[in-house]
């Protein structure tokens, strides 16, 4: 039977320096976007920072509001739905937890999360991005760049910064059945070769990942990047 997944995004309040955005928190959340399919239709939700007078969202999702967003991801997946995010395990449900202060539920999230990135690395030794993969797979593409979207927000392009959040997870949640279908996944290298890899046991868990891919040495993307966060969590 296959899974049915609900695909999650969240996009960053604050314009960061560098590639080590994790260092640089707290981070806030602007937005984010979850997709399922609900009876025969796809449910596409745009979270964010509700309640101004001027009806424009806040600067950043207050804290109530995020660990509304967590209830409801608890809820979908109390209901039999899976939680897919692209490098979720290192971020997504990373600033989730902190923003919300619901550790141990966004810790339960995400192991139970399908993170094909994380599958990737652990599978391979390095990450593949998201675009690479929808290009060959699905003939899509993001419309933008995660690290520009702090900076629209900050500019007032709020309607601009939701429109890319929902296309990320719109292309993420095609991407996941494309590759259930096929038992593979390919991407375009970045001198544009076609590259693939087997799943034998298709898109697995973060806990199964864990538990059952040992991993390659990275030491530039240590498995601990991806995991500290979970504290003692199995």
């Amino acid at each position: 039977m296959p899974r049915k997944y609900l695909a999650f995004d969240i996009e960053i309040t604050k314009i960061v320096e560098g590639n080590d955005w994790l260092a640089q928190r707290p981070l806030g959340i602007s937005v984010a976007c979850t997709l399922r399919e609900r009876n025969g239709q796809e449910d596409l939700r745009t979270w964010y920072g509700e309640g101004r007078p001027s009806n424009e969202p806040f600067a950043q999702m207050p804290q109530q509001q995020v660990c509304v967003l967590v209830c409801y991801l608890k809820e979908c997946v109390r209901q039999g739905h899976t939680l897919l995010a692209w490098n979720g395990l290192h971020f997504d449900m990373n600033i989730l937890a902190e923003e919300s202060a619901m550790l141990p539920e966004c810790r339960e999230l995400a192991l139970g999360m399908v993170d094909p990135m994380f599958q990737i690395n652990q599978m391979l030794g390095y990450p593949v991005g998201l675009d690479a993969c929808a290009m060959a797979m699905t003939g899509q593409s993001k419309t933008g760049n995660g690290a520009d979207a702090p900076v629209k927000w900050a500019q007032g392009l709020y309607q601009e910064v939701m429109d890319y959040c929902a296309h990320d997870v719109q292309i993420l949640y095609t991407l996941a059945r494309e590759i259930d279908d096929r038992g593979w996944i390919e991407w375009f290298s970045r001198r544009g070769r076609l590259q693939e890899l087997e799943l034998p046991d298709g898109l697995l868990t973060v806990r199964e990942v864990l538990e059952e891919i040992p991993g390659h040495p990275n030491p530039w993307l240590p498995l601990e990047n991806f995991t500290a966060w979970l504290g003692g969590a199995s």
